[in-house]
């Protein structure tokens, strides 16, 4: 004899397995769209290839072809993400919602300033010329090697083009905003500052024939630390969170192979080593009350002390590119 199975419990199944599809079908919309835009830009750049208009070496040094393989792999891993949806990622717990609302409130000051400074920096470049601007302040590593060793830093406040700062800029407003909410702005200054320095350091030893210029490094520093924060404190951070940085990190993984001929691979691993040694040195594996690090006095006056050196660092760019462009004009 069989029992009957109650409505209410056969219209919560059916309800559950509705919701299921509806959020599969727009993940899969979305990672639909991922793919036809990214395959768009690569398929644009292999017809000029065949076309005989760019070369091989052109197309891997386009930062839109690097972008359109970057969009595709977001879609592929969209599609993946709908087959393997869970309903409890559908309806986030009380504490993801408390989290998400309150990073989204919270006004990342310091963040704001260290992107005044790149953006003051960059809008002197293309007034004085981009690439004279990169030969007078960037990490040219002859230059370094010959004595002028705070290059390691200045590069670190120049970008390449608009575009290079555009993206960094939207990047560091992402990190440092979380960085400052679930650390502390002090922790933010010194992590960025250090892994700024260690990236140059990095790009140095194993790039030493290029020249090379933006935040990446520092940027790369804040995901490091991002990193070992959300495997040290899951107890108190969002179950996603740790994966979230995992996902990011393999993605600029694979933005770095894609575009080796123009992206600083090394000055990416050392940012990123660098910054989650910061990580590893001032977060513990067991902290105690709802923030997940608490900033000790000392990290305070050095993280006071990154920020005006952030900015006193820009201000020398800035009147290294300045100097140089009146050399190069009496002459």
């Amino acid at each position: 004899m069989e029992d009957r199975v109650p409505s209410d419990v056969r219209d919560e199944s059916s309800d559950t397995i509705d919701l299921l599809e509806s959020g599969r079908k727009a993940i899969r919309k979305e990672a639909g769209k991922a793919i036809f835009l990214g395959g768009g830009i690569v398929l644009l750049h292999l017809v000029l290839l065949g076309a005989g208009v760019i070369r091989l070496r052109i197309m891997f040094r386009s930062i839109l072809f690097i972008i359109g393989v970057a969009v595709i792999a977001e879609g592929v891993w969209r599609f993946r993400r709908a087959r393997n949806l869970k309903l409890e990622e559908l309806k986030p717990s009380e504490q993801e919602k408390k989290f998400a609302e309150s990073l989204q409130s919270a006004f990342p000051v310091y963040t704001w300033i260290i992107l005044g400074c790149l953006i003051a920096v960059g809008a002197c470049q293309p007034v004085f010329e981009s690439k004279a601007s990169i030969q007078a302040a960037g990490l040219v590593k002859g230059a370094v090697r010959k004595g002028e060793w705070w290059r390691l830093l200045t590069c670190a406040t120049l970008h390449v083009n608009f575009l290079h700062i555009w993206m960094n800029g939207q990047s560091l407003l992402g990190l440092g905003r979380l960085v400052e909410f679930v650390a502390s702005r002090y922790h933010l200054c010194l992590t960025f500052l250090l892994s700024a320095l260690c990236g140059s350091l990095f790009s140095l030893l194993l790039l030493p024939n290029t020249t090379s210029a933006g935040a990446s490094g520092g940027l790369m520093g804040l995901v490091g630390f991002l990193a070992v924060l959300g495997y040290r404190r899951k107890e108190i951070l969002p179950r996603k969170f740790f994966k979230s940085i995992v996902i990011s990190i393999c993605f600029i993984g694979v933005i770095g192979l894609v575009g080796f001929a123009i992206i600083d691979n090394a000055a990416h691993l050392g940012g990123l080593i660098a910054g989650a040694i910061c990580g590893a040195a001032s977060i513990k594996k067991h902290g105690r009350g709802e923030r997940p690090v608490v900033a000790g006095a000392a990290v305070k006056v050095l993280g006071q002390a990154s920020l005006l050196a952030i900015a006193g660092i820009s201000l020398f760019s800035i009147l290294k590119i300045l100097h140089d462009h009146l050399h190069g004009w009496s002459q």
